[in-house]
């Protein structure tokens, strides 16, 4: 479809057509395949987890929320209003909406994920009855936000000095 367009806008131009029909040809995503992540990148992500002080006070969920972000590319928006309905346990799967697209999607809940869910949900998720997976800390019952979440990646990126400039 580009270079129909480009061949459409050519022949407009130079008057090989009276109109310019270049707008009407549909535009088409097209996505690559998924990429495995590869042993520099596994070993990037251990390097972000292991950088988490685990004498730290809510530790759990912290590796729980970066698990997800790291292992399975949630962003923080999507990871802020997971659900326990989300999450297949007995299917190791994790369907949910996508926040910025809208679109349905299923996820495989990998062994590091659904052990840092487990942990954090056994060991430092407050009691109460939010459907949210992740709670905050103190003061009120509400689920966490978005923007809690955004900056404690980037401060464990910055901490296990990982190079993220491409």
């Amino acid at each position: 479809p580009p270079l129909l367009r480009k061949l459409l806008k050519f022949l407009y131009i130079n008057k090989f057509q009276s109109e310019d029909l270049s707008g009407d040809v549909p535009y088409q995503s097209i996505k690559g395949l998924k990429e495995l992540p590869s042993y520099t990148q596994t070993k990037k992500y251990q390097l972000i987890l292991n950088s988490i002080d685990r004498n730290s006070k809510d530790w759990e969920k912290r590796y729980a929320m970066i698990s997800l972000a790291v292992y399975l590319g949630l962003r923080a928006g999507d990871i802020e209003i997971l659900e326990f309905s989300n999450i297949d346990w007995e299917n190791n799967l994790i369907k949910r909406r996508c926040l910025k697209t809208k679109k349905e999607i299923i996820l495989p809940l990998l062994p590091e994920v659904g052990n840092a869910l487990l942990d954090y949900i056994k060991n430092s998720r407050r009691k109460c009855d939010l459907k949210h997976v992740f709670v905050s800390a103190n003061g009120a019952y509400s689920k966490i936000k978005s923007s809690t979440l955004y900056y404690r990646i980037k401060y464990y990126i910055n901490l296990s000095k990982i190079d993220i400039k491409n």
